[in-house]
């Protein structure tokens, strides 16, 4: 096959030094005498950002042998039957039909839509957020490190506490996890965030949106109900009662009009 320059957008996979691979889409890249790569990983649904990793794509200028990570470009094919792969292997977690299950149901639904784009003719852009669920029924989990992005998580759902939501209006994981933060910093039902304090744009909380076909293993989910119009309606007292004072000087001065004629 004939050798083409890397560019962003493009299937990789690393071959790292302690003999597992990284397949994902590339980023960016540097030329030696300090190669590294930029990498966004979908293995597992969600979009996992590798920054700076020490690799070279040894076919490239300035070849550094000593360089322990070594990259190549693959093929749409190779890439898709390898997600394909890592479906497989995770779709096994569906069995426990519990919170943990509906985690990975989730994750299943994002990385479909993955490998769906990854068929197509624009591929799988480096910045691409996958779909996820719109049930309107989520799973929550604290972070060990509050976030400004989460939608993309590395934590395993299997060894975090886990709280089933309802929540109306429906919102995406990430405005949700935005939302809880700033509603309930401290966490709520098995969710503890510690002493946390609430920071306008981070979150300590990651969510899970729940296709419809997982729905039914979130066993009696707290209710949280963040319409607009109820924190419209809050205000309202505050603004008719605001008018009445002006009313009353208005009438003091039509008598005090009167009493002189």
């Amino acid at each position: 096959m004939e050798y083409k320059d890397p560019k962003g957008g493009d299937f990789i996979r690393i071959n790292l030094e302690n003999g597992k691979t990284l397949h994902g889409v590339l980023g960016y890249y540097k030329l030696p005498p300090n190669p590294s790569v930029s990498v966004v990983v979908f293995d597992a649904g969600l979009p996992y950002q590798f920054s700076k990793i020490e690799a070279e794509f040894p076919m490239m200028p300035g070849h550094v042998p000593e360089c322990p990570n070594k990259a190549e470009v693959i093929s749409q094919d190779d890439y898709i039957k390898h997600l394909e792969e890592s479906k497989e292997k995770f779709s096994q977690k569906l069995a426990s039909k519990d919170l943990v299950a509906a985690c990975w149901a989730s994750r299943m639904y994002s990385l479909d839509d993955v490998i769906s784009n990854a068929k197509g003719p624009g591929g799988v852009p480096f910045t691409f957020l996958p779909a996820t669920p719109s049930t309107g029924i989520y799973v929550v989990h604290a972070l060990a490190q509050p976030t400004s992005k989460p939608f993309a998580c590395k934590e395993a759902p299997e060894d975090q506490p886990l709280q089933g939501i309802k929540v109306n209006p429906i919102l995406s994981p990430a405005d949700l996890s935005f939302v809880l933060s700033y509603t309930n910093p401290h966490g709520f039902g098995a969710v503890d965030a510690g002493t946390y304090q609430s920071t306008p744009g981070v979150s300590r909380f990651f969510a899970y949106a729940i296709p419809e076909e997982a729905v039914g293993y979130v066993k009696n989910p707290l209710e949280f109900d963040f319409t607009p119009h109820e924190a419209v309606a809050k205000e309202a007292p505050k603004k008719s009662s605001a008018k009445k004072p002006a009313a009353k000087k208005t009438a003091k001065k039509k008598a005090k009009k009167k009493a002189k004629r």
